[in-house]
């Protein structure tokens, strides 16, 4: 959430998010612009977005992979 400078509102915005508002209402319930309205819910939905992506680390196991190949003609 860097580069935001009014963090105060944001969780009245992810509430108004979870209520399926549109950007319009947002803005207009919050007073903020449409594009810092824009611009937050693209962070939010990325920041989500990355949240649930953890590096594999730890030992794998694999079995052989067949592949039906023909050899004929």
């Amino acid at each position: 959430m860097e580069n935001i400078h009014k963090k105060e509102l944001l969780r009245p915005y992810l509430e108004l998010m979870a209520q399926e508002k549109s950007l319009d209402e947002i803005k207009e319930t919050l007073g903020i612009n449409k594009k810092t309205a824009f611009d937050w819910r693209h962070k939010i939905l990325s920041g989500l977005e990355e949240s649930g992506k953890e590096k594999f680390t730890g030992i794998t196991e694999s079995d052989e992979t067949f592949f039906p190949q023909s050899e004929k003609g």
